[in-house]
């Protein structure tokens, strides 16, 4: 298992470790009436009147203000794979986390999927960039509905739904998070990369990592040309990586050394967390996690 909560001593990774195991129930899900709420109708009494305007049941409005993301990753070398050209099975599930706010913690719910996907490295990798290690293509996406979750996300309204950038089957213009190239965390550190424009210097993510007992091996770019770029901005906030291939930063791949000591090429038990929040609704954008 990832370390416990309280020995995530960068806000970086604990955010992101909240959103991906669920160290803290909010109790904000969408079963939760939060009498807090200024047009809380629970204010006259102890009878929810969900007819009311202003409601806090209403799913038009779950108080969502932001979107992280994070999966949880199990790999296997695949009958190909061979020193040099590996190649890796993976089978996995994906969350996208929905907050309310991100400084006190309160998650509002997750949309859970299940994937399968294959990463390929060195010779075995065709879609090659600038210093890329690697590749990593999701192939197949369900929807992960089993009912003892008890934080599922409703149906959520179109301003707020992200999950189209994983389940979107669009040839002409694919989902952000189908297809990505890894570049691993040392060269990006040999070369003193900015992982954002104002900063973020990737010396300083593999660093949070290791103080919190875990290994950060690569990062995950996707496509400038996708909906998080021109939509979300996230174009005017990440850097570029390769101009030829046009790559942003989105997710650091990790494990936990003491349960899974190899998995470089993201074989056994490996993770991947998000370095970006996603502001959604009237303040759409992208913003570098707290």
């Amino acid at each position: 298992m990832v370390p416990s909560c309280q020995h995530l001593l960068n806000a970086l990774v604990l955010a992101v470790l909240l959103a991906m195991m669920g160290c803290a129930d909010s109790g904000t899900g969408p079963d939760s009436d939060d009498d807090s709420a200024p047009d809380d109708d629970d204010s006259a009494g102890d009878d929810d009147d969900d007819s009311a305007a202003g409601d806090d049941d209403d799913l038009s409005d779950l108080g969502i203000r932001f979107v992280t993301f994070a999966a949880m990753l199990d790999g296997s070398p695949d009958g190909t794979s061979r020193p040099g050209a590996e190649s890796t099975g993976i089978n996995g599930s994906f969350q996208f986390v929905y907050w309310s706010d991100l400084d006190s913690g309160k998650i509002v719910c997750r949309q859970r999927y299940l994937f399968e996907a294959t990463a390929r490295f060195g010779a075995a990798d065709l879609a090659t960039c600038s210093d890329c290690g690697g590749h990593l293509s999701i192939v197949l996406v369900q929807g992960d509905d089993n009912e003892s979750h008890s934080d599922n996300c409703p149906p959520l309204p179109a301003s707020v739904d992200l999950s189209f950038l994983l389940t979107a089957a669009d040839i002409v213009t694919p989902a952000d998070f189908r297809e990505m190239s890894l570049v691993s965390l040392d060269r990006l550190q040999e070369v003193d990369w900015q992982l954002s424009e104002a900063g973020m210097p990737a010396s300083e993510i593999d660093q949070s990592y290791e103080e919190a007992g875990l290994d950060a091996y690569w990062i995950a770019m996707i496509s400038s040309h996708g909906w998080l770029s021109a939509e979300a901005g996230l174009g005017d906030t990440a850097n570029r990586w390769d101009a030829d291939a046009a790559l942003l930063p989105m997710f650091v791949a990790y494990r936990n050394p003491s349960e899974n000591p190899a998995g470089w090429a993201l074989d056994g038990s490996c993770f991947l967390s998000t370095l970006w929040v996603v502001r959604v609704g009237a303040s759409a954008g992208a913003e570098p996690l707290p």
